[in-house]
């Protein structure tokens, strides 16, 4: 299945979609159900990847690969104590997430988003 055979119903997304900041998400996204999520992402390519040692296999793991410009939303809870140094990260850096940052791989940008 492609997410193109899904029939979205944003309706259920439509509070999650439209914050501010993002007025225009709906317009370009929509939210899948878990079980639709899952039945996209099953069709996504995956790498398997190997740490060479003296042609010794020291570690086999696996890179899925993701559309270039993927948008995830997710929640992160962060103590008061923490709080301003979270948000000047958030603010001024780019994260690295996975693999590959020598070229350029994994790179993301994070929003706070507050909802209402």
């Amino acid at each position: 299945m492609f997410a193109e055979d899904i029939k979205l119903d944003k309706a259920n997304y439509t509070a999650l979609l439209n914050v501010e900041g993002f007025e225009n998400l709906s317009e370009k996204y929509a939210g899948l159900k878990t079980e639709d999520f899952k039945s996209v992402v099953s069709s996504l390519p995956v790498i398997a990847r190997n740490n060479l040692e003296n042609g010794v296999s020291k570690n086999l793991w696996y890179e899925e690969i993701v559309p270039h410009k993927t948008l995830f939303i997710t929640y992160i809870g962060v103590t008061e104590s923490h709080l301003a140094d979270f948000d000047k990260v958030l603010k001024e850096e780019l994260l690295q997430i996975g693999a590959n940052a020598t070229i350029g791989y994994g790179l993301c940008k994070f929003y706070k988003i507050n909802l209402k």
